[in-house]
């Protein structure tokens, strides 16, 4: 069989494994004053959106199509009806095409679950980003990445939290050369693809859940 071949088989059973039985995830943490980016990129500007609770296509226009085709239009009204959970758009400043979306969860007055991960108060969560692939190369991702960080800040606390699958190799490189190095570990244990146990283990503390009851930010 060819390396290829075999590099191909073992992605795929991995990627099997994970769905089934077991997850590791990277928790990292940006902090005020740390890694200092401003977010911005020359040919494409980022728009946040947020307490979106009628008609949405009106407010986002063609782009409200393009997330519900790439994630779902039940998550995607749920998300941006959620007083807490932001949208962040890069948006082209000559075509005003979306270039991709990220995510992210600020609560306001208690802990938000969200894909398993407790979310508290003083530690938003940045989740779900995605350029589409005709856009990436660009430095969008990166510009991106930023300045949903530098919102955090800026709006709600000092410091926030991304979580990155072991998995996911194309992203892992990124947060290598921004000189970032994961500050904690997310073990999610599954039966038959059924999430039971979430285990953060982080230096200030780790903590156990039952997470098959939990509902959560989709």
């Amino acid at each position: 069989m060819a390396p290829e071949t075999w590099e191909k088989a073992h992605d795929l059973s991995m990627e099997l494994f994970e769905n089934l039985f077991y997850k590791v995830r990277y928790l990292y943490i940006a902090r005020k004053g740390g890694i200092d980016r401003e977010g911005k990129h020359n040919q494409f500007r980022m728009l946040f959106d947020s307490g979106i609770t009628n008609n949405p296509s009106k407010e986002l226009g063609n782009h409200y199509n393009i997330l519900c085709d790439d994630i779902s239009k039940d998550v995607v009204d749920a998300r941006l009806k959620h007083k807490d959970c932001t949208l962040v758009r890069p948006v082209e400043k000559s075509e005003k095409a979306l270039a991709g979306y990220g995510w992210l969860v600020h609560p306001s007055t208690h802990s938000i679950w969200h894909d398993k991960i407790l979310v508290p108060v003083d530690c938003p969560l940045l989740f779900n980003a995605k350029i589409f692939e005709n856009y990436r190369g660009r430095g969008i991702f990166t510009a991106m990445h930023f300045s949903r960080i530098n919102h955090v800040f800026e709006n709600y606390t000092d410091k926030c939290m991304i979580v990155v699958e072991q998995s996911n190799t194309d992203v892992l490189p990124a947060y290598d050369s921004w000189g970032w190095e994961p500050e904690g570990i997310n073990y999610l244990y599954k039966v038959f693809g059924v999430n039971m146990v979430s285990v953060v283990h982080l230096p200030e503390k780790s903590q156990t859940h039952f997470v098959l009851t939990k509902s959560s930010l989709p």
